[in-house]
């Protein structure tokens, strides 16, 4: 039977993939099959430090539903052949040097709930063909080169738990669909390229209810914050700063009870800080500098708030800029 080994140099720094027969290939580390001897998982992670170009007839090991390549010097581009492997549920490729585009074909695996492309050299446009992944929980696509657009199908991914896309090159509107991820806790969509208003729909009343970290900091957006942010009841974690969003600082992000961390730095917000934040019993880091005309009001904060925010600018100061809280 044919199956993947690791074959290592006489130097012991350069590993690569040779196609072998062997006898019992079930035997082999990292490698488990099924009681028809069918290779069903390969864990082929970073101890084994491969290297060269994943083969393309790797997509005819039908039976496989677990492929973790991870943290190795891989190169080349993520073989089309991938999407014949209708059983595989975790993809995991992150921490190579692979480069090319992502294939449309792995939109065939319905089946699966993890896929990490993170950390590699990935560039062209997100497959709109990712958006019939229903099944997926954790998408990671941060760290490469990849640009376009958020693609609208990803309002399909309703099982979707984990969507990180940060460090690209992506432009473009967030979609309004990203409002449809009901069981969405992690989002982050930071430093890229990133414009238009935040949109409405990811505060919609009963929609993203188990957000916790909502991450958009280091884009372009511009506009207000909306007021549908805080319908985000378990948030914990709001990162807005470095974007050129204007207006003033909501009064309603006051009822985000859970909220640890508040950044709202490098923006052209104005107007004074909302007496409700200091409602947020929770808050241990605000940062609001370089915001030009926000300041704060006297008064309007009890002690305990006072204290912890003492660098506040006073509103009848003409100083601008505000900062609070531990920076982050």
């Amino acid at each position: 039977m044919l199956l993947l080994v690791c074959i290592c140099s006489c130097d012991q720094t350069s590993l690569w993939f040779e196609l072998l027969g062997v006898v019992q290939p079930c035997s082999v580390a990292g490698v488990t099959c099924d009681a028809l001897n069918r290779v069903t998982e390969l864990r082929l992670s970073g101890q084994l430090r491969l290297k060269g170009t994943i083969p393309e007839w790797l997509g005819d090991f039908s039976s496989l539903t677990y492929l973790d390549l991870s943290q190795n010097g891989l190169s080349g581009r993520i073989p089309e052949s991938l999407g014949n492997l209708g059983s595989l549920t975790y993809l995991n490729f992150r921490g190579n040097q692979l480069s090319g585009s992502i294939p449309d074909s792995l939109g065939n695996l319905r089946s699966l709930t993890s896929l990490y492309l993170s950390s590699n050299q990935l560039s062209g446009s997100i497959p709109e063909s990712m958006g019939y992944l229903k099944s997926l929980t954790h998408l990671y696509l941060s760290s490469n080169q990849l640009s376009g657009s958020i693609p609208e199908s990803f309002g399909n991914l309703i099982s979707l738990t984990h969507l990180s896309l940060y460090y690209n090159q992506l432009s473009g509107s967030i979609p309004e669909s990203l409002g449809n991820l009901v069981s969405l806790t992690w989002l982050d969509l930071s430093s890229n390229q990133l414009s238009g208003s935040i949109p409405e729909s990811l505060g919609n009343f009963g929609s993203l209810t188990s957000l916790l970290v909502l991450d958009l900091s280091q884009n372009e957006l511009s506009g207000s914050i909306p007021e549908s942010l805080a319908n985000l009841g378990s948030l914990t974690h709001l990162n807005l700063w470095e974007n050129q969003l204007s207006g003033s600082i909501p009064e309603s992000l006051g009822n985000l009870a859970s909220l640890t961390h508040l950044n709202l730095k490098q923006n052209q917000l104005s107007g004074s800080i909302p007496e409700s934040l200091g409602n947020l019993r929770s808050l241990s880091g605000f940062n609001a500098n370089e915001n030009g005309e926000l300041c704060k009001r006297q008064g309007k904060f009890n002690a305990k708030f006072n204290e912890k925010f003492k660098e506040i600018r006073d509103c009848s100061h003409e100083e601008p800029g505000i900062y609070f809280g531990a920076a982050t």
